[in-house]
C-alpha cells in the first residue's frame, strides 16, 4: 500500500509541478488583469472599465469584464461504497485515489483552502490539507480503506452538505451507481455551491458481456448468486442504467453542475484536465 500510494502521489506532482501545468479547478469573475467578456453597462460599474472603442462604434456603453485567480474554497469528498472494488484495468478505488491526488497537488499549488473527506454512511473522516505530506496521507487512508459492506447513505451526505457555510467549489468523487441515490435531492446544495460529480466507472459495468455462466458477489451484503448474462438481460440492464445516467444528466445541465465519468482505462490527468480546463 505504502508503494502505491508513493507512486501515485509521485505522478501526480509530476504532472502538476511540471511543465505541463496543474488543474485549474475554478476561476472566478473579479478586477483581476486578464481580459474575460464585454457586456452592456449597468449602473455602478467602474468607469475604468468602459470600452471607449466599442462605444466609438456602437454609440453603446459597453464594460470590460476580467478573470483572475482568486483563492479557493475547495472541499473534496470521496464517497468509498463496496462498488468501488471493481475494474479491468485498475479498481475504480485506486482511479478515486489518483484523481483525488491530482485534484489536490493542484489545489495546493495554487495555495487555495483545501480540505478533504471520507463519506459512506457518515462523513468518516474531514482534514484540512495544506502541504504535501498531509495530501500523501490523505491519499494512504483512501488506499487503505476497508470497503466491504460499505455503502453511500445520500440523505446523510446531503444533510452534511447543507449544513456547509461558506460558498465552495464541492468535488464528489464515487461512482453514483447506488441504487438509492437522486441526484435532484442535491438541488438545494448546488445553488450555494459549486459542485463537481466525478463519477469512477469501468467500461465493463456499461457494457456487460454475455456470460453462459457466472457467478455474483454482492460486496455490500457478501451475498452470492449464480446466473448468467445473456443478450436480453444485457439489453434490459443497459437501458436501466442510460436511464438512470440519464437522470443525473439532465439534473447537471438544468443546475449548472459538471458531471463527467473517468474510467479505469484512460489517463486520469487527461481525462481531468478535459474536465475542468
Amino acid at each position: 500500500m505504502h508503494k502505491q500510494t508513493n507512486e501515485i502521489c509521485i505522478r501526480a506532482k509530476k504532472n502538476v509541478f511540471s511543465h505541463l501545468g496543474g488543474i485549474h479547478l475554478g476561476k472566478q469573475k473579479s478586477t483581476g488583469l486578464d481580459f474575460a467578456s464585454l457586456r452592456d453597462y449597468e449602473m455602478g460599474d467602474d468607469l475604468r472599465h468602459i470600452s471607449w472603442s466599442s462605444y466609438a462604434k456602437t454609440r453603446r456603453l459597453i464594460t470590460k469584464e476580467f478573470t483572475e485567480q482568486r483563492r479557493l474554497n475547495i472541499r473534496i469528498i470521496s464517497l468509498l461504497s463496496a462498488n468501488m472494488i471493481f475494474g479491468q484495468h485498475r479498481q475504480k478505488q485506486e482511479i478515486l485515489a489518483d484523481a483525488l491526488a491530482h485534484l489536490i497537488f493542484s489545489a495546493l499549488q495554487k495555495n487555495d483552502n483545501l480540505s478533504a473527506g471520507i463519506f459512506t454512511q457518515r462523513l468518516s473522516l474531514c482534514e484540512k490539507i495544506t502541504n504535501q505530506n498531509q495530501a500523501k496521507e490523505h491519499i494512504a487512508k483512501i488506499l487503505s480503506f476497508d470497503l466491504i459492506g460499505q455503502k453511500i447513505d445520500y440523505t446523510s451526505l446531503n444533510e452534511h452538505l447543507i449544513r456547509l457555510q461558506k460558498p465552495s467549489l464541492l468535488i464528489l468523487l464515487g461512482d453514483f451507481l447506488d441504487e438509492n441515490f437522486c441526484a435532484n435531492a442535491l438541488a438545494y446544495t448546488c445553488k450555494k455551491h459549486e459542485l463537481v460529480m466525478l463519477a469512477l466507472r469501468d467500461k465493463l459495468e456499461e457494457d456487460l458481456l454475455d456470460l453462459e455462466f457466472a457467478s455474483f458477489i454482492d460486496p455490500i451484503s457478501q451475498k452470492s448468486l449464480l446466473g448468467k448474462i445473456d443478450a436480453k438481460t444485457r439489453q434490459q440492464y443497459c437501458q436501466a442504467l442510460n436511464a438512470f445516467d440519464a437522470k443525473t444528466l439532465d439534473f447537471a445541465y438544468k443546475n449548472m453542475v459538471r458531471f463527467a465519468k473517468i474510467y479505469t482505462h484512460e489517463n486520469t490527468y487527461k481525462r481531468l484536465r478535459q474536465i475542468f480546463d
